[in-house]
């Protein structure tokens, strides 16, 4: 990977679409991988991306909760994007499938109240 260029990996499922404007106006929109792809690495999908987007993207959104716990994350290299990823693999990220048994039990629950 190019030295100007970040892999971001992205545990949401269905990726996310990253927008800045430049000092012309002119709107850039970068469409991150998400869990959602049929490669993924480390449990998440990753992009390439500009340095110069993902740091003006990242000045602006660094207080993002997605950002914050590391459901996106960006690092210098593919591999290091993808030993990040295995390293939160069992982090929750709020979009996981329901455990059926636990809706069963919730709902059990809730009918006797």
């Amino acid at each position: 990977m190019a030295s100007d260029t970040v892999a971001v990996g992205c545990r949401l499922i269905h990726g996310l679409h990253l927008r800045i404007t430049d000092a012309t106006g002119a709107e850039r929109r970068i469409t991150l991988n998400g869990a959602n792809k049929s490669q993924l690495i480390g449990g998440c999908g990753i992009t390439e991306v500009p340095r110069d987007f993902w740091d003006a993207w990242l000045k602006i959104n660094k207080a993002a909760p997605f950002l914050v716990n590391g459901t996106i994350f960006a690092t210098r290299s593919l591999h290091d994007t993808a030993q990040e990823g295995k390293s939160r693999e069992r982090e929750k990220t709020g979009f996981e499938g329901a455990d059926p048994r636990e809706v069963d039990r919730k709902l059990e629950a809730l009918s006797r109240e």
